[in-house]
């Protein structure tokens, strides 16, 4: 903060849930007791703009519901993704910056490509199953392990009051009316927050598990 100040760099402090609210709770499973860290840091906490307990959830985590719930995935929707989805994420992750996409690799579809990539796209498909067999497993373990640490930030039988994407983006755009939002970053908010409520959580889970995050980069600005 003060290498910030010092060099005249605004910055904004954001937060889920007030600290007021964490003191509140005293000391539980929850959360310890706080009061000695507000009484070293209190100059800074105060400079902490209220958060979406308060400006989303006006200070009742129940007027948002329902809420994502990762409890609510199962075998089903595992064996789903592997038989459906898993190939082109594989795919995905192991291709070359200049190969094709997945549904043309499919297709052989390769006349825009070199003979260097034609040569290396041959190569994949001799040892492709080796390739699937071995990432299965990774993403097996990445699943395994993104579900446990939803579910296991899911306290309450309402769900995860997390923010959701459309909630993350009323929270900034509420927090700082100036900034200006396009359409295509609001539609892509709205979109993963239908799917996270329309019981598609383990969906999102694995596309911000496997994907390419950089091409869809919330396009935020001033």
């Amino acid at each position: 903060m003060h290498m910030l100040e010092s060099k005249k760099i605004p910055y904004y402090f954001l937060a889920l849930s007030s600290f007021n609210e964490l003191l509140s709770w005293g000391d539980s499973i929850i959360s310890p007791d706080l009061t000695d860290v507000y009484e070293v840091y209190q100059e800074t906490i105060k400079k902490i703009n209220p958060g979406a307990f308060e400006v989303i959830y006006k200070g009742d985590w129940l007027t948002r519901l329902p809420r994502p719930n990762p409890r609510k995935i199962t075998k089903k929707h595992i064996d789903l993704y592997f038989e459906k989805q898993a190939e082109s994420d594989i795919y995905d992750q192991l291709k070359g910056s200049d190969w094709p996409t997945f549904e043309d690799y499919r297709l052989g579809k390769f006349e825009n490509c070199t003979d260097f990539i034609k040569k290396e796209l041959a190569d994949y498909r001799l040892t492709e199953q080796k390739f699937i067999k071995i990432n299965s497993k990774k993403l097996q373990d990445a699943l395994k392990s993104s579900i446990e640490n939803a579910v296991g930030m899911t306290s309450s039988a309402h769900g995860d009051f997390h923010l959701t994407p459309s909630e993350a983006l009323e929270y900034l755009i509420k927090t700082f009316p100036d900034w200006q939002v396009d359409d295509e970053t609001k539609n892509w908010a709205n979109d993963y927050t239908t799917k996270i409520l329309d019981d598609r959580l383990f969906e999102v889970l694995m596309t911000w598990r496997t994907s390419n995050m950089e091409s869809i980069q919330p396009k935020i600005r001033l």
